[in-house]
């Protein structure tokens, strides 16, 4: 095989509906890692964490990433005073909760508040790595490993300021830097679709000015290059997968429809194609290419009897539930593909976080 796979499943941690299908591919031995919505009660999210733990396979570990935020959840850091400390990135719910605005109402007015955002992103990365090695400790066993970060909704990738201050954080994590997700979306198009028609679509706070520095970033990644004043060395995969995004969902819970599936297995098989024909840049990426496939899961019998999508996710405001149709739809689809001999050895190998080497972005000439 030209290249390895890291088969990876996001937002573990708050909601039921999404850690069940995450624990069920686990144990099926087919997912690499998943990436973690730290900002939630942390008893909690040990709790899960704990779960998690009694899911993985005797023969393996299992990565954690940190899925940092500012779109979902609310704050860990600024409580004793949110307004002076977050500004126009909170409100407060009904409840009198503080929440960080959905990325439909982002404040793109961000960089008064990098102070807070740092602080943030650091409390976010040492709380997950604090209480992974509580649970490994007195589950007894070191069978989840810390050691990369990723990023929701892709805000980190909107302007360098921001995106630097994201690579800072994972860099400096206390033992060894944690690896990142890739800056660089396969295939383009499909992100460049974003910002240009649904992100103004959704989008309440939508800035044009800044909807083309997003473009011209994601298009400066997928060539390789960061900006005209710097380069930008980060440890990380060849590229992310995006192709799974498409779809808005519905908000009915039924049986999922066959042709579902089989669209995201043909989906699957082409995400495949691209990656066996990637050629990584000589001097400026490791060989062979690592590629990261992200699912969106959620399956439970027990979890979904009785309860609508927006129950499901009540509580932690930034998932979005009109997707979790999709989400049965992939992990019904991840469960036939690893069946299919064509893929099932790709699904099955275990590729860690910890093989992605350095990746060079570029200075533009």
């Amino acid at each position: 095989m030209s290249f390895k796979l890291i088969v990876n499943a996001d937002d573990f941690g708050p909601i039921d509906f999404i850690n069940q299908g995450i624990y069920h591919h686990l144990s099926q031995g087919n997912i690499d890692s998943t990436q973690v919505l730290v900002n939630m009660d942390p008893v909690k999210l040990k709790t899960n964490l704990k779960r998690l733990h009694g899911y993985v396979p005797a023969d393996r570990t299992f990565d954690l990433g940190v899925h940092f935020t500012l779109t979902s959840g609310g704050p860990l850091t600024g409580h004793e005073n949110n307004h002076a400390a977050w500004g126009g990135m909170v409100e407060k719910t009904k409840q009198g909760v503080t929440q960080f605005k959905d990325y439909t109402k982002f404040d793109y007015d961000y960089a008064k508040y990098f102070s807070a955002i740092e602080k943030e992103f650091e409390t976010q990365r040492d709380v997950l790595i604090r209480l992974t090695k509580e649970v490994n400790s007195e589950m007894k066993g070191e069978k989840l490993v810390v050691n990369s970060v990723s990023n929701h909704h892709n805000i980190f990738t909107i302007a360098p300021d921001l995106f630097e201050v994201y690579v800072r954080v994972a860099q400096g994590a206390p033992g060894k830097p944690l690896k990142i997700r890739s800056p660089k979306a396969s295939p383009y198009d499909t992100i460049k679709t974003y910002y240009n028609l649904v992100l103004p679509l959704r989008n309440k706070t939508d800035d044009r000015g800044q909807r083309k520095l997003m473009e011209e970033m994601c298009f400066n990644f997928s060539n390789n290059n960061y900006t005209k004043n710097k380069e930008v060395k980060i440890e990380s995969p060849a590229y992310i997968d995006i192709d799974f995004y498409k779809g808005i969902g519905s908000l009915a819970i039924g049986k999922v429809k066959e042709t579902k599936i089989e669209d995201r297995k043909e989906k699957f098989a082409e995400m495949i194609k691209r990656a066996q024909t990637y050629v990584p840049k000589k001097d400026i990426e490791p060989v062979p290419a690592i590629v990261e496939f992200v699912f969106h899961l959620g399956a439970s019998d027990e979890v979904t009897k009785g309860q609508s999508f927006e129950q499901m996710a009540a509580g932690y405001p930034g998932v979005t539930y009109k997707y979790f149709d999709n989400r049965l739809t992939e992990l019904l689809c991840l469960n036939e593909l690893s069946k299919d001999p064509k893929f099932k050895d790709l699904i099955k190998t275990k590729v860690s976080w910890d093989e992605c080497g350095e990746v060079t972005y570029r200075r533009i000439k």
